[in-house]
């Protein structure tokens, strides 16, 4: 290979002409974290004569969820703690599309049993026992784990689906499930068979995550 073709090959392309640098970035990242929109927020703060075109293949139902979620973490930040494990990686490789005729990833996830983390889980004994000697040396029988469905403003979406008529969604309930779910069962209920709902149900409507109109809740 001649040395000027490697050094195309290697660097970035220099068009004298027109007087431009062209370069291919990749940008590579979990699926709904908010690639798009940092690019768009890189775009606008471009001087107009340093910047030319941006193309965006962004679709209308592609959403952000991280954005979605940044006000609950803001408000909560103290309260919570980041951390990068196994099941970090193993949901961050997760596909986010796939065809009717592919096996879905509720299909490969049957049942999620998560491990339990045993340092958090030895830091609230301790702090139990600060608070309540009592239990200082009661003996642990025995630990388990669980996931919970949280959805960005905390309030679960019990809601027909817009797009898909006949389809009704119950979940997100941020661990209060257990304590809601007899109200809950009783308004899906209602809206399956277009009773009078037992509360009013726009609170939990589904739409209320479309873009444009994200929860600020």
């Amino acid at each position: 290979m001649r040395p000027r073709a490697l050094l195309r090959k290697a660097l970035s392309f220099i068009n004298f002409a027109a007087r431009e640098i062209n370069c291919k970035i990749v940008y590579y990242g979990a699926g709904l974290g908010g690639k798009t929109t940092n690019l768009q927020v890189i775009y606008q703060k471009t001087a107009e004569q340093q910047k030319g075109k941006m193309i965006s293949l962004a679709t209308e139902t592609e959403r952000t969820l991280f954005f979605d979620f940044l006000p609950a973490l803001t408000r909560e930040w103290r309260e919570l703690r980041l951390r990068i494990g196994r099941r970090f990686i193993e949901e961050w490789n997760i596909t986010r599309h796939w065809s009717l005729d592919d096996p879905s990833p509720f299909e490969a996830v049957r049942v999620l049993d998560p491990a339990p983390d045993y340092a958090i889980l030895d830091e609230g004994k301790s702090n139990l026992a600060l608070a309540f000697p009592v239990f200082k040396d009661v003996p642990i029988v025995e630990r388990w784990a669980g996931l919970i469905d949280v959805t960005p403003d905390a309030v679960p979406v019990i809601s027909p689906v817009e797009a898909l008529p006949g389809f009704y969604l119950a979940s997100g309930f941020s661990g209060h499930g257990f304590g809601i779910g007899p109200a809950a069962g009783r308004l899906v209920a209602d809206l399956v068979t277009g009773a009078s709902p037992i509360v009013d149900p726009t609170p939990f409507r589904f739409e209320r995550f479309a873009r444009g109109r994200r929860s600020r809740a």
